[in-house]
């Protein structure tokens, strides 16, 4: 790679990294409050339940992973081959809820769900939050 080139793509990271630094350390990100880092395991905050009041969120969703930290352990002890499924409200509706709550709209999927991965792994397992970012899941596991 010519020099030159080489010095201007060494700048450009340079550059992005600082960005990126002070994108982090900024205290007037997105209604004062700074982000979550997604890279990181990180419990819930006040900037991820920004759509609803931060207390009225946490007791819902802190029910529902006790309840999908049980069915974690259950899975973990049956000893067959199976499958778990993590992820965020999308994959919680094949669990027919959200925040663990039965969900009209998601009346049906659990259905489809034993019809299509239920005919390869028994039974399986919906670990998703509706809700949950990258960082929230990588704190449950």
């Amino acid at each position: 790679m010519p020099t030159d080139a080489l010095e201007d793509l060494m700048h450009q990271k340079a550059h992005a990294q600082k960005s990126r630094a002070k994108a982090r350390r900024s205290k007037h990100h997105r209604g004062g409050v700074p982000p979550e880092p997604a890279d990181a395991p990180v419990l819930r905050t006040a900037w991820s339940t920004r759509l609803v009041p931060h207390n009225e969120f946490m007791g819902p969703w802190e029910r529902c992973h006790a309840t999908l930290v049980n069915d974690a352990r259950a899975y973990r002890a049956t000893g067959r081959p199976q499958i778990a499924l993590l992820g965020d409200s999308i994959t919680e509706s094949w669990r027919g809820t959200g925040l663990c709550r039965k969900l009209g709209r998601c009346q049906g999927v659990p259905g489809v769900l034993q019809a299509t991965l239920g005919a390869r792994w028994p039974q399986p397992t919906v670990l998703g939050i509706a809700a949950d970012h990258t960082q929230h899941l990588l704190w449950r596991l």
